[in-house]
């Protein structure tokens, strides 16, 4: 009777060991599984850094020449108001000084002239 009972023992533990075996590997392969998820993922998060900061650099780079193009533009134009401005006193000055009538005419619009090939304007437009 001993015997059958240290037999159904050692049964019954031979049992737990093969459940516990079972669970443990069960427990490994999703720790492995687990882990391998979390490299994949790490991965693909190094490759979107490296192509963000490809796409930041583009974009830091297409902004600063739009600037440059933007204040190019603005100096150009502020050139062109100053030359302008240049016509516009020189216009003032001479209507100023002039006595005469026809003459002043006649300078003025050789002044005109000028100012609209500097503004790069061909010819005077007509009054209707």
């Amino acid at each position: 009777m001993l015997a059958g009972r240290v037999e159904a023992l050692q049964k019954d533990l031979d049992s737990r060991v093969a459940d516990v075996t079972v669970a443990l590997d069960k427990h490994r392969h999703a720790a492995k599984k687990q882990k391998d998820a979390v490299e994949k993922i790490r991965r693909q998060k190094a490759e979107l850094d490296r192509h963000l900061d490809v796409e930041s650099h583009t974009y830091d780079s297409n902004f600063l020449a739009r600037s440059r193009e933007v204040e190019r533009r603005i100096a150009t134009l502020e050139e062109q108001i100053r030359g302008l401005s240049g016509c516009a006193d020189s216009r003032n000055w001479f209507g100023h000084w002039s006595q005469k009538p026809i003459g002043s005419k006649a300078k003025s619009t050789r002044l005109d002239e000028k100012c609209r090939r500097k503004k790069g304007i061909s010819r005077r437009p007509q009054a209707t």
